[in-house]
């Protein structure tokens, strides 16, 4: 309630809701104008609004040099660590052994060539399409290796100086399987011709070689007749029982003509009537021993 001073000299208390009226004073009764209220009020209204905005419109560019000077220093300070960041990868990469690098190298490299470290010697191609096919089983292309596998497997018996090359692609720890599809149909198609590279390659330091060499043999069958002394000899004496039970099977392949190892694959069975036990490549090689006996004798049923 606001006070008011008369012309008699008093102060008075107006009423409530006597803003823009008049009032009688209560010491001498004339008649007092009381001020509106909402006109000052408003005034007041307006003008507080209008200082609030002039100063949010001076605070913005503030807010917008902040906000980009804080971009500039989060995108100096990524730079800073990636460049960190690739200089020790350099670093790292430059304190590398030669001899590490030469490693990297020998596992990066896609296959063997064909004189693998069988101890075999270098291999010396009279037809330079095989020489060139032989080669290329070791390209670093997935599609350039099968081609060149299924141009082997279709030249035939004209292919057999790249058994060897053959047998050390598929003697690889990992192999596509198209691929070792391919390199099988090739060993297939080349046949007897190979005969002596599969020998050789039965003597191989490697039984992955020894066991698609004995593989092979087996393919062949009875035409393999003159690798019996040799497959006999790994049914009883290879190290790697997978390698004795295709030396068997290639053994029952040939059938009759290899009747001279019977002995040989009889110990390899053992007792028929026993149990096979539970190593399962003794197993196995028993069970393809005894196969091999009847196919050889002509009592398979």
């Amino acid at each position: 309630m606001p006070t008011m001073r008369c012309e008699c000299g008093q102060e008075f208390r107006t009423p409530k809701g006597a803003e823009g009226k008049r009032v009688r004073c209560p010491h001498c009764g004339r008649p007092v104008a009381v001020p509106a209220a909402r006109a000052s009020s408003s005034r007041r209204r307006g003008s507080a609004r209008a200082r609030s905005g002039r100063s949010r419109s001076s605070r913005t560019p503030v807010l917008i040099v902040g906000i980009a000077v804080a971009a500039v220093v989060v995108v100096g300070i990524l730079c800073v660590v990636v460049m960190r960041r690739r200089g020790a990868a350099s670093g790292a990469q430059a304190s590398v052994h030669p001899t590490q690098t030469a490693r990297q190298q020998a596992r990066q490299e896609p296959t063997p060539r064909p004189w693998a470290s069988n101890g075999q010697s270098r291999v010396s191609y009279s037809n330079g399409d095989v020489a060139r096919l032989a080669d290329r089983i070791g390209s670093r292309d997935r599609r350039a290796r099968v081609a060149a596998a299924r141009s082997l497997a279709a030249m035939g018996p004209q292919a057999h100086e790249a058994v060897a090359a053959i047998l050390a692609a598929l003697s690889r720890p990992s192999i596509e399987i198209e691929l070792q599809s391919a390199l099988s149909k090739a060993l297939k198609r080349i046949g007897p011709a190979g005969i002596p590279q599969l020998l050789a390659a039965l003597k191989s330091s490697h039984p992955r070689t020894r066991f698609y060499a004995a593989q092979a043999l087996m393919k062949i069958g009875p035409e393999a007749s003159s690798a019996v002394a040799a497959l006999a000899h790994a049914v009883e004496s290879d190290p790697d029982y997978s390698v004795r039970s295709n030396a068997a099977a290639a053994l029952g392949a040939i059938g009759p003509a290899a009747s001279s190892a019977l002995p040989a694959l009889r110990r390899a069975a053992g007792n028929p009537n026993a149990r096979l036990g539970p190593n399962a490549a003794r197993a196995e090689l028993r069970v393809r021993a005894q196969t091999a006996i009847h196919e050889i004798k002509g009592t398979f049923r």
